[in-house]
């Protein structure tokens, strides 16, 4: 049996090390031939380039504006192909480490997922409450139910029923 082959270089802190800088002058080029989705949205969208070179996490209230002034699904979308953007020209540009694109990859999922499951439990709560009479303590039962992936119970059933 072979000895394990240990790396020549180290690879410690490889995470947390920023890939080479692309000058500023050259990034936009750079970030539209690596990207034909980045190329896109620039093109759509051109007053989303302003700032694109500084770190910013996704944030709520961003999206709670993208969806107020679109709706759920234009506005997620929106709001992803935003943040995208700036996740990609930050990561192709060299201005982020692995590690924060990753950070802000999993902040954008999380963001969009809650605001989805908000949004549709709201939405629920009130077809329920409108249809069906369904009174609060149910309601809140209901929400718990579908919350929890499907786990139903025989209270949250009779409530319903």
């Amino acid at each position: 049996m072979k000895a394990p082959v240990t790396p020549s270089v180290s690879l410690s802190g490889w995470i947390d090390t920023p890939p080479v800088r692309i000058a500023p002058r050259d990034r936009e080029t750079h970030v539209r031939y690596c990207s034909y989705f980045a190329g896109n949205v620039l093109d759509r969208y051109p007053q989303w380039a302003e700032g694109l070179d500084q770190h910013q996490a996704p944030v709520a209230n961003t999206l709670q504006t993208f969806v107020t002034h679109a709706g759920l699904d234009a506005g997620l979308r929106r709001f992803r192909n935003q943040q995208m953007l700036r996740i990609i020209w930050r990561d192709l540009c060299g201005l982020a480490t692995l590690a924060e694109t990753f950070s802000d990859l999993t902040r954008l999922a999380e963001l969009c997922l809650q605001t989805a499951i908000d949004v549709h439990a709201h939405r629920l709560q009130e077809n329920m409450a409108n249809h069906a009479g369904v009174t609060a303590a149910s309601k809140g039962c209901l929400l718990s139910v579908w919350a929890n992936s499907g786990e139903v119970n025989s209270t949250c059933l009779r409530i319903l029923m």
